[in-house]
């Protein structure tokens, strides 16, 4: 009779160790699982024509800087675009703006004078994009009062950051940064603005901007019917070995 509680035992031991080792599996499967993004624009394929895809973040649809209003000057078109991939996430940097190594906007009579581009950015592979940081290297010079560039995601009050240019030697530039928070979101329109305003003869100039986003995975789980399967039984099994009965089996 021993030796039958004895096997008894062995064998209840066993379906425990299988049972927990079924749901181990189970959840462990369930948790990494993401949803798939229903994007809210189209997106493009990453093997599409002016598409660049790095990491988790796409880009698409870059329209360059104008000229300058209200002056001289101008970004001119066709600025090269460089795609970044370091600590701070996947972007792009700006330089070399219609064949020139620096950006300049100038006013000879005062008053307020700026320059924009748009690029759309996406995340791809089950993530979102969930902020910004960016960097202009940028001075103000002669009457320029004051002036900066200012990112704007497009995602409504409180998502642009502005960056102030400090005041330099003509043709001067320093680096500066800012990031800007939102709720994560699948796609952007981001506008890229440099704007000064001028008492008089003035110009600001810059010589790179760059912008990265970090991404986050979508919350929500969803369970292959394979992963369901294991959970099931491993609740089954549970459900089946009562834990009086088990514990009396064993000795």
């Amino acid at each position: 009779m021993s030796r039958i509680k004895s096997g008894l035992g062995y064998l209840a031991s066993v379906g425990l160790f299988i049972t927990l080792v079924l749901l181990f599996v189970g959840v462990s499967v369930i948790l990494p699982m993401r949803t798939s993004i229903v994007y809210a624009g189209s997106i493009p394929a990453c093997t599409a024509s002016g598409v660049t895809c790095v990491g988790n973040v796409e880009f698409f649809n870059f329209t360059p800087f104008t000229g300058g209003g209200g002056g001289g000057g101008g970004c001119g078109m066709g600025a090269t675009v460089t795609i970044l991939n370091n600590s701070h996430g996947a972007g792009f940097e700006l330089s070399n703006f219609g064949g020139n190594p620096t950006c300049t906007l100038s006013t000879t009579t005062g008053g307020t004078f700026s320059t924009s581009a748009t690029i759309e950015v996406a995340g791809i592979n089950g993530f979102l994009l969930d902020d910004l940081f960016g960097t202009f290297t940028c001075g103000i010079s002669g009457g320029a009062t004051s002036g900066g560039g200012a990112l704007d995601p497009g995602l409504g009050a409180g998502s642009a950051v502005s960056v102030p240019c400090p005041t330099l030697p003509a043709g001067s530039t320093m680096l500066e940064t800012g990031s800007s928070t939102f709720s994560p979101t699948d796609l952007l329109l981001e506008t890229i603005t440099l704007s000064a305003s001028s008492t008089g003869s003035g110009a600001i100039s810059f010589s790179s901007f760059s912008d990265q986003f970090s991404v986050v995975p979508s919350t929500s789980p969803v369970p292959e019917p394979g992963t369901l399967t294991l959970l099931t039984l491993g609740l089954i099994g549970l459900g089946v070995i009562a834990p009086k009965r088990l514990w009396h089996l064993l000795t």
